[in-house]
């Protein structure tokens, strides 16, 4: 899907942005992870984190290191040549904050190898947010992973 998700499912956790409906009109919805995992229509599905891998690797990202995922960063975002048109449209915290409006992305993924963890994401690096131990001051995709047991993060499906 070129934009995210903005489906009311009838069950799960789901939320607009600061509660606001405005932004679920713009960015969709953030999601639980069992919601994500359970609101595809038929054809669609949640992609795996291998899944956003390939498409990372076709866009030119090599290896999982930030110099080609900063490279990558330009054509996911709107107006990138990727046609995924990636919305920061930010995150909700397990303490139910609202974060990063305009500066992060985070999707959710139906998988990974690393267990309770499972989402890719944007930096935009407005403002110099650390990354793990490093700072990137080049904006950058990451495929790392993130807890899934309450965060709500947004939601990008892809075609069976």
């Amino acid at each position: 899907m070129a934009e995210n998700l903005a489906y009311k499912p009838d069950n799960g956790k789901y939320w607009a942005y600061e509660n606001n409906d405005s932004n679920f009109a713009i960015y969709g919805y953030l999601y639980d992870w069992e919601t994500a995992m359970n609101i595809a229509p038929e054809g669609w599905h949640l992609p795996s984190r291998k899944e956003w891998m390939a498409i990372q690797k076709t866009l030119g990202a090599k290896m999982q290191t930030y110099p080609y995922l900063e490279k990558i960063y330009p054509k996911l975002i709107v107006g990138g040549s990727s046609g995924l048109d990636m919305l920061f449209g930010g995150l909700r915290t397990c303490d139910g904050e609202f974060k990063y409006i305009g500066v992060k992305a985070r999707f959710w993924a139906s998988n990974n190898s690393k267990g309770e963890k499972a989402a890719t994401g944007l930096n935009s690096n407005k403002d110099s947010i650390p990354h793990g131990l490093r700072r990137s001051k080049a904006p950058y995709a990451y495929n790392n992973g993130y807890q899934k047991t309450c965060p709500g993060y947004n939601v990008r499906l892809f075609k069976d």
